[in-house]
């Protein structure tokens, strides 16, 4: 049987523009759930039904009736919001929630809330990605250092990830001729599809892929680019054109904005090959690498959070290495985030744009990828089967079931507990709470090689929020010391104790510019990410 839904999700607009990763999550799941669980669709008091349920199935449940369905389903990680409908004996019923994105202040403080709330273990938090899940884990550990180190019961946190109706995204050959003849492929050409929303600030800065697809092409590939997605104002429609042409070196290339479902559908079909280089702490998961292995494309995507976890490197597609500066560098990001001074696009801006990707390895990839039809045709195929296998909502839908079987188990077999009542104010260093996002961070020890400065640092693709950097003059004599090469250390010590976190991001931004390169002092990992510079 379904849970009880303490709220469901509202309309997709996807003409607006402001159709987020969130909502289609949302949607995808509650629609999900209904398909593939029979019977009736609990809502629980004061819960509307939406148009597109079926009447016949739903079933108002008064807060007296949730225990006899046992669980209260949330759609967001606010588990602690459905907790007063739980009085009297608290194993009555179990909440489940869900992550979406992490990167905000509200959600690092409701999780940090679950201190002072009766959350029992046999309540839930679904994260969709493990490393979703280590920044819980991090935000519950500095809530209870914040309160002494006194430990309060925790929710299970599974990993379970987000899903996809495989069956619509299934390859279909009549599709494919129709869209590329309307997008004007030749026979020899390539096409890359990069597809989600379009937004530098919070979702994902395109420079890398633009400067990857030039590359790429200087290396004889020969590609077409198609960036499709969703905007908030034709302003960055345009900017989006306005970067493609400064930085795609001439590649053929179109922006489509706002597109449907129908459109989404045809491109996915079209594309030879995907390509998403995320580089934003908004993202957690990401559906759109899956959509695309659903398509049977091969993926070309950063090694960044919840991708990692969805393509294997070498069999559905290529990682591309990711840094981030090291903990410590963003506790005054943090801080004035967390008091007010700094609002969360230009918090979440700073981070993206001290978050460089690996140029050279996405080059590569989509070179190599061009260069063999066949290779792309079995990482397609293996990619398909894998999003068959893993994530089409039937099997997701069945690992959920299982986890309100497991957490009925719990109650039953568990004494009543009660959480702590202390609050705790949780202070966040982004840098050290999103670690498990990169390939790998900054250390002193590691070597810095001059680049080509492939970008302008006033390209406004680089801007970054006042304070992120180093002073000017500083930042002069940072650049004249990288000169003639030299270590991370190197350039620390030409800095007072208190500017060295805007020398490691001075240097992360700098490698996202293309202005040098960082060789670790610690090779990557063999199971790691292509490549090791950046």
């Amino acid at each position: 049987m379904l849970p009880v839904f303490h709220h469901l999700p509202g309309p997709i607009d996807v003409a607006s523009g402001r159709m987020a990763g969130l909502d289609v999550a949302v949607a995808g799941f509650v629609g999900a759930l209904c398909r593939h669980v029979p019977g009736p669709i609990p809502l629980g008091p004061g819960v509307l039904a939406a148009p597109e349920l079926d009447p016949a199935r739903v079933m108002p449940v008064a807060a007296d009736g949730i225990a006899r369905v046992g669980t209260l389903q949330r759609l967001d990680l606010r588990i602690d919001a459905a907790l007063g409908l739980r009085t009297g004996d608290a194993r009555a019923f179990s909440v489940v929630g869900l992550t979406h994105s992490l990167s905000n202040r509200p959600s690092w403080q409701a999780v940090a809330d679950w201190a002072t709330l009766p959350v029992q273990p046999w309540d839930a938090l679904v994260c969709t990605s493990a490393a979703g899940r280590s920044v819980i884990d991090r935000l519950l550990d500095a809530a209870d250092a914040a309160r002494g180190g006194d430990p309060f019961p925790r929710p299970e946190r599974p990993v379970i990830p987000l899903g996809v109706e495989t069956a619509a995204f299934a390859p279909d050959p009549g599709l494919r001729t129709e869209w590329r003849r309307r997008l004007g492929v030749a026979a020899d050409e390539v096409l890359v599809l990069a597809l989600g929303r379009l937004a530098v600030q919070d979702k994902a800065n395109p420079l890398a892929l633009f400067l990857a697809v030039a590359e790429a092409a200087r290396r004889g590939a020969r590609l077409r680019l198609v960036v499709a997605g969703w905007v908030r104002n034709p302003r960055i429609e345009a900017a989006y054109r306005d970067a493609l042409q400064r930085h795609a070196g001439g590649v053929p290339a179109i922006v489509r904005a706002n597109i449907d479902a129908e459109e989404k559908r045809g491109l996915l079909a079209a594309a030879d090959l995907f390509v998403s280089v995320a580089d934003s702490i908004q993202e957690t998961f990401g559906l759109a690498p899956v959509e695309a292995m659903a398509a049977g494309l091969p993926v070309v995507a950063s090694d960044w959070n919840g991708y990692r976890e969805t393509v294997r490197h070498g069999a559905d597609g290529v990682l591309v290495p990711t840094m981030t500066p090291p903990a410590g560098a963003g506790a005054d990001l943090g801080r004035r985030y967390q008091g007010g001074a700094l609002a969360y696009q230009p918090f979440a801006l700073a981070l993206s744009q001290t978050t460089p990707v690996d140029v050279r390895a996405a080059a590569t990839a989509l070179a190599e990828l061009a260069a063999h039809p066949d290779r792309r045709r079995a990482m397609g195929a293996a990619g398909r089967a894998r999003a068959v296998a893993e994530f089409d909502w039937a099997a997701v839908v069945a690992r959920h079931r299982a986890l309100w079987q497991e957490l009925a188990a719990i109650r039953r077999r568990a004494p009543e507990t009660r959480a702590a009542a202390a609050a705790a104010a949780v202070a966040v260093d982004p840098y050290a709470l999103f670690a498990g996002y990169p390939t790998a961070r900054l250390a002193p020890g590691d070597r810095l090689v001059p680049g080509p400065d492939r970008v302008a640092g006033d390209d406004p693709l680089l801007a970054v929020p006042e304070g992120t950097l180093p002073p000017a003059a500083l930042a002069a004599r940072l650049a004249e010391r990288l000169a003639g090469g030299c270590t991370v250390a190197d350039l620390l010590a030409l800095a007072a104790p208190e500017q060295r976190p805007a020398v490691f991001r001075w240097v992360a931004w700098t490698a996202k510019r293309g202005a040098l390169a960082v060789e670790p002092a610690r090779s990557l990992s063999a199971e790691g990410a292509s490549g090791s510079r950046y």
